[in-house]
């Protein structure tokens, strides 16, 4: 059986926390590789070395907290998708957000609608894509996997309306 997998895509919290992360690691080996060979003189060196195993323990740690956001996101987009409650949305808007740019480009977003039985209407945002999927749209209506209790947590399944893209 072929199973869905979700797609978050990868965006500025995976980043900044895989180079956290890197760095962190580095500069806390550097500094306990450096440490345990200064550890007999006691001197500027030793609490240079310190402070900059410190540092890296300090980026490490945030690098892990942004990869562990990043993680958390997918594993709830991901049980959503399993879980199966959906809404129908309708595509409304394309947008793109200028506030992001990777590689001199601004991701495209697709903002969807959900009118609930009690007259609240509710917006949803896809993941980022990195090209104009305006025109490659199958239909205007998309899932949106929602949490029961809480539509603030949900999942928009753009894969479902949009053909198999690769950028080349």
């Amino acid at each position: 059986m072929n199973e869905k997998k979700a797609k978050i895509g990868m965006n500025a919290t995976f980043i900044v926390g895989l180079i956290f992360s890197i760095i962190g690691a580095i500069f806390l080996v550097l500094g306990i590789v450096l440490f345990t060979g200064l550890k007999e003189e006691m001197t500027d060196a030793f609490m240079f070395l310190f402070i900059f195993s410190g540092i890296g323990l300090i980026f490490f740690l945030i690098g892990i907290l942004f990869l562990m956001i990043q993680l958390s996101k997918k594993e709830m987009s991901q049980r959503l998708l399993e879980n199966g409650n959906y809404v129908v949305a309708e595509i409304f808007d394309i947008t793109q957000e200028y506030n992001v740019t990777v590689n001199g480009r601004h991701p495209f977003v697709i903002n969807c609608k959900y009118e609930a039985m009690d007259g609240t209407v509710h917006i949803f945002k896809s993941r980022y894509l990195y090209y104009n999927p305006e025109s490659l749209l199958k239909n205007n209506a998309v899932r949106v996997y929602v949490d029961n209790n809480n539509y603030k947590k949900y999942y928009v399944d753009i894969d479902e309306v949009l053909p198999k893209v690769e950028n080349h």
